[in-house]
């Protein structure tokens, strides 16, 4: 194990998280996919940690359910890789510092496998997500090579974000939403997501533990006819739609519209913004996010790491 702790700041509190974000946005410096920072920030589910909390230029964020790594970063590559370099990448994450208490983390939350496997003195596998940035990808994959992973990035994909004015274009979304109902839509059971989860072919470590997570906060929606699943999304902890889903069978006939469209309202009513992720090839939830009034903002791609 090594011995050499990193000096990122730990922010795991909402409060300052916030504080953060809104030096962030005052100093104007260049950072992106704020939205999505926002949105998890009010969830409360990940931690960051920063290199200079007056002026900060890069943050990691971690997701304590499914243990998955985003980069905020300015652009500057010289603090990514410093902030990336002084990160032991072979042990558990949090092993990296002297003040995180497993016990305080265990108790945010009862899916807590990621948290207990990042505590470990050797990991197998780490996945970050959502990265815009090209060279911080390249950066990201020449230091974990350096700790002996086998690095596959994704292909590429985009952020959908939909933006809502004021409130009185929340309330009239909302309505325009609803008008895509007819009350079979269901929150899902965890029967319901074992079956969600098998279908997931971008399914990481952890997904499950989040998957039960959206399910015991009422944050996962589906279709059903005659009790069968035939369609579902999610909100995952940071608070962004995962896993539209509808069976081959069931495809073309509006399913997917009508548990989009509930997942959609339960966003906005607790005060989240509506964002999404979805491969470039998937011309049919691009289509279907357009015609809800989302649009697409930027390039990402996502990096997993297994270890030789």
């Amino acid at each position: 194990m090594s011995l050499i702790k990193s000096n990122l700041k730990i922010i795991k509190e909402k409060e300052e998280q916030f504080k953060i974000l809104e030096t962030i946005k005052k100093e104007g410096l260049k950072f992106t996919q704020l939205e999505r920072a926002e949105n998890e920030i009010k969830v409360g589910l990940s931690i960051w940690f920063v290199d200079d909390l007056r002026s900060p230029q890069f943050i990691i964020s971690f997701e304590l359910l499914d243990a998955l790594i985003k980069i905020y970063s300015n652009g500057n590559i010289e603090v990514a890789k410093n902030c990336l370099n002084s990160i032991d990448w072979g042990i558990g994450f949090f092993l990296n510092f002297n003040d995180i208490d497993k016990n305080e983390l265990l108790n945010k939350t009862k899916h807590n496998e990621a948290i207990k496997y990042h505590f470990q003195n050797k990991i197998e596998k780490l996945t970050f997500i959502e990265t815009s940035n090209k060279e911080i990808i390249k950066l990201i994959k020449k230091i974990l090579i350096k700790f002996k992973f086998k690095v596959f990035t994704s292909k590429q994909y985009s952020e959908y974000v939909l933006k809502i004015e004021n409130e009185i274009k929340l309330n009239e979304k909302i309505k325009e939403l609803e008008m895509n109902l007819d009350g079979n839509e269901t929150p899902l059971n965890y029967d319901d997501i074992e079956v969600a989860n098998s279908y997931w072919k971008y399914k990481g470590q952890f997904s499950i533990e989040e998957f039960k997570w959206c399910v015991d906060n009422g944050l996962a929606f589906g279709y059903k006819i005659n009790e069968k699943l035939i369609s579902w999304n999610l909100i995952k902890s940071d608070g962004k739609t995962v896993h539209l889903f509808t069976l081959p069978e069931y495809r073309g006939k509006g399913y997917a519209l009508k548990v989009k469209s509930i997942t959609l309202i339960t966003i906005l009513k607790n005060n989240l913004l509506p964002l999404s992720y979805i491969y470039d090839d998937n011309t049919a939830s691009q289509n279907l996010s357009l015609k809800l009034g989302f649009q697409k903002t930027l390039s990402v791609q996502s990096i997993d790491a297994q270890l030789k």
